[in-house]
């Protein structure tokens, strides 16, 4: 981490003057100039995001810097100066208004929050993987030919639309729209209760009736100090769900009727996986390139390098000869084979 760009993001600080419109200023030049708010919906699409991914990446993003801030708290840094102002912005955000959605983590919302009947549905998309949740095949809903319908609606990728609610997912998260009335406009009416392998969802009628959306138990056990909600006023509740382990998901709760997760979407973007992951993707990819131009792959450069530094070495039969590599072979196991 260095201060290679604070100069231009301090000077738009200081001109935004509170931390919500600098924000506000990034997230707006990730809407206007990249893909970042692009929702893939199917194989065709070539930029965007899976649903949840790109929320994700903020959080990864959030929490790698609040570790580390977290390790320096009692160090004193004068150039924070500035960022004060956030107090100030903190005590608006309590007064905002009943459109904005009103979003809050497992902890900080965690207010004490039946299904209705769930209708079966099925997902379609191709896949490598299936869900190491062998002990659940019998429950599997039969599929027949893959339908289009939930590959292209964002808000049930890789998931399925049920009654009063809808979910999404990828390999480490998952979505969850529960539908509210329209009359439900403010994040105190709501009631959530995320725990490990639980969920309710509710809000509280003006009768003072409890309304319940969710009471159930969850597949498959979530971090709850990571998931989120948020209300979208008169539409539906947003529930961000990660994943404790990387895997995908038949169902969301225990008595719903599960997907086919043999057909859906198991492809992963690069940038998920693993450093040594990627870097041996990247070599076989370069390998591959190699091999159909008739290019050195990627153990033979490895080798010509070394022989390169050998070959004018002291004792080397070539000492004083231009290097030549069509009088070296190296094989894929790594043998080398001189060439009179």
């Amino acid at each position: 981490m260095d201060g290679t760009y604070d100069n231009a993001l301090m000077g738009i600080l200081q001109q935004e003057g509170q931390l919500g419109p600098f924000l506000d200023v990034i997230m707006g030049f990730l809407y206007r100039r990249t893909d970042f708010y692009h929702i893939l919906r199917d194989k065709s699409d070539t930029k965007g995001f899976h649903p949840g991914m790109a929320l994700n990446i903020l959080l990864k993003s959030y929490r790698k810097f609040e570790d580390k801030a977290r390790n320096n708290e009692n160090s004193s840094n004068p150039k924070l100066l500035i960022a004060s102002k956030a107090n100030q912005y903190h005590e608006e955000m309590t007064d905002v208004d009943s459109k904005s959605p009103n979003i809050c983590d497992a902890e900080t919302c965690r207010e004490k929050p039946k299904f209705p009947e769930k209708e079966k549905v099925a997902s379609k998309t191709t896949s490598e993987e299936e869900n190491n949740s062998t002990d659940s095949q019998a429950n599997t809903i039969n599929q027949g030919p893959p339908s289009k319908t939930y590959q292209a609606d964002s808000e049930s990728y890789n998931g399925a639309e049920r009654e009063g609610y809808s979910w999404s997912q990828s390999i480490t998260d998952c979505d969850l729209r529960v539908q509210v009335p329209k009359n439900l406009v403010k994040g105190k009416q709501i009631k959530v209760d995320i725990k490990k392998k639980h969920l309710k969802v509710s809000y509280r009628a003006d009768n003072g009736e409890e309304i319940i959306f969710i009471d159930d138990d969850l597949m498959w056990e979530v971090q709850k100090d990571d998931c989120m909600w948020s209300l979208i006023p008169g539409e539906h509740i947003h529930l961000y769900l990660e994943k404790v382990q990387e895997r995908w998901w038949d169902a969301v709760f225990i008595n719903e009727p599960k997907i086919n997760v043999r057909e859906i979407d198991c492809s992963r973007p690069m940038s998920d996986l693993k450093e040594d992951e990627q870097m041996k993707i990247q070599e076989l990819m370069y390998n591959e390139r190699q091999k159909r131009l008739g290019l050195p792959q990627s153990h033979e450069e490895k080798a010509h390098n070394l022989l390169k530094q050998a070959w004018d070495a002291e004792g080397s039969p070539f000492k004083g000869q231009t290097f030549d590599t069509s009088k070296l072979k190296v094989d894929p196991s790594g043998v080398l084979n001189i060439n009179p």
